[in-house]
């Protein structure tokens, strides 16, 4: 049996976001003689909606007042609405962002958010905090576990960190590029990098192991806590090239890669075993176009929800 750790903050946001969401209202039942006949609580059931104050307990450190405004929230919903289900017409544009969030306090800001408005606050939280597990919990089915939302969290988080990857790959061109390396110590370079993080295997033995394309980076298909490494590792590079180097020239380069592929190598080990055993068959293109496609599929099945 497979034994899933999910981390602490990834639980607490869960219970949460579990006890917070609402699916009914309670009304006051107005008795004609409430002297002799109280008035009675019934409760109506409703759209499910969170309030705005207990989604910001699941992001640690946030800086809530960007958020705390109605022409914010409105933007937000607009913004994630995909193309394809927006309203040509603005004013029917305008109706529909307006359902998805209603305002309970003005002076210290609060609002009730539909499960799509949740999704899309997360989303824009998500350009300076990780939110990508809130964002896996909107678009899971009511039902699911934590558990389960963990395991497709940890996949979506590969798209990021794979960008982050190319990032600092392309900067290392760049340092490359200054240097006027050949093509051939580049290549060299990359080969050596490879090496030094998977205990003197090569590209070709990684891909004939797990059957991966020979023409695909081997980036592609490195797993959540392979990318997060290998990425640490590249910046580690960078920013040593930047403000420790002493000097400038190839040699220099190739310690400061040397020392950071056998560092990362060695955390691996200790935290997830050997990098070699942290790839995936489904490569990050794939799982990028598999979000893509439940993300429009969500929208499209709560864009008409509305807060009542």
């Amino acid at each position: 049996m497979e034994n899933i750790m999910v981390p602490t903050e990834y639980q607490n946001a869960f219970e949460i976001l579990g006890r917070g969401r609402n699916t009914a209202r309670t009304y006051n039942n107005l008795s004609l003689w409430p002297e002799l006949v109280p008035h009675e609580p019934v409760a109506e059931s409703t759209t499910e909606f969170w309030k705005l104050s207990d989604l910001f307990q699941t992001v640690d450190g946030i800086n809530t007042a960007p958020y705390k405004s109605t022409i914010t929230l409105d933007n937000i919903v607009r913004e994630y609405t995909p193309a394809k289900l927006k309203s040509r017409n603005p004013e029917r544009m305008s109706q529909m962002a307006a359902r998805h969030f209603r305002v309970l306090d003005d002076k210290d800001f609060n609002a009730e958010l539909t499960r799509f408005a949740t999704w899309a606050l997360f989303k824009e939280i998500g350009k300076s905090a990780p939110t990508v597990f809130h964002q896996e919990y909107c678009l899971a089915p009511q039902n699911a576990g934590m558990v389960t939302i963990y395991k497709k969290a940890k996949q979506t988080m590969r798209i990021d960190l794979r960008n982050a990857v190319k990032k600092y790959q392309k900067q290392l061109n760049g340092i490359m590029h200054k240097l006027h390396a050949q093509n051939t110590h580049y290549a060299e370079l990359n080969r050596e990098m490879i090496k030094w993080l998977f205990g003197n295997l090569g590209a070709a033995d990684i891909q004939q192991e797990y059957k991966l394309p020979a023409g695909k980076p081997l980036a592609d298909f490195m797993n959540t806590n392979l990318l997060a490494t290998y990425e640490n590792a590249l910046e580690n590079i960078v920013d040593q090239w930047d403000f420790t180097a002493h000097t400038y020239e190839y040699g220099a380069l190739r310690g400061m890669a040397y020392n950071a592929m056998i560092a990362a190598r060695k955390d691996m080990q200790k935290k997830f075993g050997n990098p070699e055993n942290n790839f995936s068959r489904i490569s990050v293109d794939e799982v990028e176009q598999w979000h893509k496609n439940c993300e429009f599929e969500f929208a499209r099945a709560h864009l008409n929800d509305h807060v009542r």
